[in-house]
């Protein structure tokens, strides 16, 4: 189970499949150390204060076609508004 440790949203539909898998901790670090890395490629600051170390290396997560449209569809309507240009790209 997830170590109950955030303030965060606790029902996000990531976490849900987190939780659906062996070691869920394993995947949530494993999605932490990849936002942190894209974190600091954009400048932002982001605390890894939280993330283990080491933990065990996560199998990917199959995604279904209709999780795949709905983020697709998600990061366009974010481009639509937030750089316009980069999404005529």
């Amino acid at each position: 189970m997830l170590e109950q440790k955030t303030k965060g949203n606790r029902n996000h539909p990531q976490l849900e499949r987190f939780r659906e898998q062996i070691n869920p901790a394993s995947y949530v670090s494993e999605y932490l150390r990849s936002t942190l890395e894209e974190s600091v490629w954009r400048g932002y600051k982001f605390s890894a204060d939280k993330i283990p170390s080491k933990v065990e290396w996560p199998i990917p997560i199959e995604e279904a076609d209709a999780q795949l449209a709905y983020e697709w569809a998600h990061l366009m309507n974010k481009l639509r508004d937030r750089d316009p240009m980069l999404l005529q790209m």
